[in-house]
Parts: C-alpha cells; sequence; structure tokens
C-alpha cells in the first residue's frame, strides 16, 4: 500500500477545521448544560 503524503497547507487546513469543529461541539455542550436539564432518573 502506498503511503499518502498531503502538502503542508492541506494539512494544516484540515487540522485548523477539525479544531474549529471541535471547539463549536465544546461550546454547544456548555450551553446546553446551561439551558437544559435531565432527570436525574433518566440520566
Amino acid at each position: 500500500m502506498d503511503e499518502l503524503k498531503l502538502d503542508e497547507a492541506i494539512s494544516k487546513v484540515i487540522v485548523d477545521g477539525t479544531l474549529k469543529g471541535y471547539l463549536q461541539y465544546l461550546e454547544e455542550r456548555k450551553s446546553k448544560k446551561e439551558s437544559m436539564s435531565v432527570s436525574g432518573a433518566y440520566a
């Protein structure tokens, strides 16, 4: 199997996009935690 090599700029875009998405996910989780409550019996 051949090894895949990506250009440094493409690699940076992939990492930056992944990081941005993860940070948005964390912000959404924080927002939902503050605005929603789940009963202990359900959780």
